[in-house]
């Protein structure tokens, strides 16, 4: 892919979209990370301020997931 956006001659624009939880958060960092192309990243779809100002259910995620710990301790107000 670093090839293919080099090749190109513009800078390379990401818009993604993922899972709001530990998992989901982590798995668009490490693609972001280990392309590491992109001129800017753009994540779309539900997020901390949607889940806030439309008062969403909260999904909890999986209690074994290794990530969730630091996901709440960085969302507090929608883990409350």
């Amino acid at each position: 892919m670093k090839a293919r956006v080099k090749a190109e001659g513009r800078p390379a624009v990401l818009v993604l979209s993922g899972d709001f939880d530990a998992s989901g958060m982590d798995i668009s960092r490490s693609f972001v990370e280990m392309t590491s192309c992109w001129k800017k990243v753009h994540r779309i779809g539900l997020d901390e301020g949607l889940i806030t100002r439309y008062g969403l259910p909260v999904l909890r995620g999986k209690a074994t997931d290794s990530r969730a710990a630091d996901f709440i301790t960085a969302h507090p107000e929608i883990h409350a």
